[in-house]
């Protein structure tokens, strides 16, 4: 029989198979840790543990340094921005060597034998720059966004009034996003930081991962993931104990993959929107339809080509968004139309690529799958899909889309080359696509030749 095991501090921060450390005693080891920080401008915070991360992120902002928040972890990527700014170091939980080029100040996570410090933080200027988060890339060049500790505060009070308002007492955080990517810091780090919430250190990947991590703890668990992990998590078959919401973002949730997980949860789905370099900005429940609404902070100017966002609050006087929305008459809820880069022409007709790609991942049997565009012409797939041909495939998806804008050349892989929060960096997309597609071309012309050989060899 699986032991649920209780923590003793009201704010719920859980550790499997370790003493439980509230936010008093999470403060008071970043108040410590500061104190032995190397002296520079910049922190690259690269630690898995949220717990560790949590404090390395609370002692840089005591020490008046900026956290910078890479997109990938990967040595390159960091020495990359120690090339970029300069003055760096890196705040790590892990004993090798992270950067070539920069110190590393491996860190352990907090426990309840750390001092109490529960103020350790008002100290901190509203207008200090908190951190420096990065785009993922997945479209092209990260690019950095600029984030005060006031812009930072205000963004997490907007979650909490809006996205999480009617939790249940106690309840704490699980997240499968990294805390480095901007949704997971939001979600991971300023809600049990800032908002009241407690924080569970573990980062499940696998469904097992998951149902472990939850089964080691009796609170009221917020999962905040991604469609991609959420479809593994419900094809998985396994019942999920303890989830009070689910929060998704990173890309659009399927309605009805949504529905499936609140029957299997026993919790509502809620999905945010957000980017980078607003922070998120609405929310709404997938099965209840497709409009978001605006957090009471923000507001969303959609006459001009491009829509553009106004949050005081936050420091932005004017955030273009990438997509272009229809703003309801009570200008407080919005539907997406989509992205410029998103829609494509082909025969003349016109279609979404998020609208091909939900097609394509609600065929029974596909684990995963991108449908995606090269260049002017026809669609390429890469698709996760044992026991389909790329006949069947197309058949298939033929039922629900129009035959323009059925891919012409499918390939067939294990798994897609997505990072941490589910999304497909284009650079690696095209280079496991092209590497898989010249394997099964050659292994084709092999099978056709030896056909022909043995054909050869038949008597007449």
């Amino acid at each position: 029989m699986q032991h649920h095991r209780q923590t003793d501090h009201a704010d719920g921060w859980l550790r499997a198979g370790a003493d439980a450390a509230s936010l008093a005693h999470v403060l008071g080891h970043a108040t410590a840790l500061a104190q032995d920080l190397p002296s520079a401008r910049y922190a690259i915070n690269v630690c898995e543990d949220r717990h560790a991360f949590v404090s390395g992120f609370a002692a840089a902002l005591l020490r008046g340094q900026t956290t910078l928040l890479p997109a990938v972890r990967s040595r390159a990527v960091v020495d990359a921005l120690i090339d970029d700014y300069g003055d760096c170091y890196v705040l790590s939980d892990h004993l090798e060597l992270t950067s070539s080029r920069a110190r590393t100040q491996v860190i352990a996570p907090p426990d309840s034998a750390a001092p109490a410090v529960p103020d350790a933080l008002t100290t901190v200027p509203t207008d200090a720059v908190a951190l420096i988060a990065f785009t993922s890339g997945s479209t092209g060049t990260p690019t950095p966004h600029r984030k005060t500790w006031g812009a930072l505060q205000a963004s997490a009070a907007d979650n909490r009034q809006h996205a999480l308002a009617g939790l249940p007492a106690g309840a704490a955080i699980l997240s499968t996003v990294p805390a480095q990517h901007m949704y997971g810091f939001e979600l991971s780090v300023l809600q049990p930081l800032l908002a009241g919430l407690g924080l569970v250190a573990a980062q499940p990947f696998y469904p097992q991962d998951l149902l472990a991590a939850l089964e080691e703890h009796s609170a009221p668990i917020v999962l905040v993931t991604t469609p991609v992990h959420l479809r593994a998590f419900v094809r998985a078959g396994l019942r999920y104990p303890n989830v009070s919401r689910i929060v998704s973002a990173t890309a659009p949730l399927d309605a009805a993959l949504a529905a499936e997980a609140e029957q299997l949860f026993g919790a509502e789905v809620h999905e945010v929107f957000g980017a980078t370099e607003t922070c998120v900005i609405a929310h709404r429940r997938t099965v209840a339809g497709p409009a978001w609404a605006l957090y009471s902070s923000v507001r969303l100017d959609s006459g001009g080509e491009t829509p553009q966002v106004q949050i005081p609050s936050r420091g932005i006087a004017a955030q273009a968004l990438p997509d272009r929305v229809q703003l309801s008459a009570d200008q407080r809820h919005f539907e997406v139309i989509g992205r410029d880069s998103d829609l494509i022409k082909l025969a003349g007709k016109r279609a979404s690529l998020a609208a091909l790609n939900q097609h394509l991942l609600a065929i029974d049997g596909v684990e995963d799958g991108v449908i995606f565009q090269r260049g002017p012409g026809r669609l390429s797939a890469l698709v996760a899909a044992p026991g389909f041909t790329p006949a069947q495939l197309r058949r298939v998806l033929a039922r629900h889309v129009d035959t323009a804008f059925l891919p012409r050349q499918v390939v067939f892989t294990d798994s897609l080359p997505r990072n941490g929060v589910g999304k497909l960096p284009r650079a690696g997309l095209l280079a496991v696509f092209d590497r898989l597609a010249a394997e099964q071309r050659q292994m084709k012309h092999a099978v056709d030749f030896d056909q022909q050989i043995a054909a050869a060899n038949i008597p007449a």
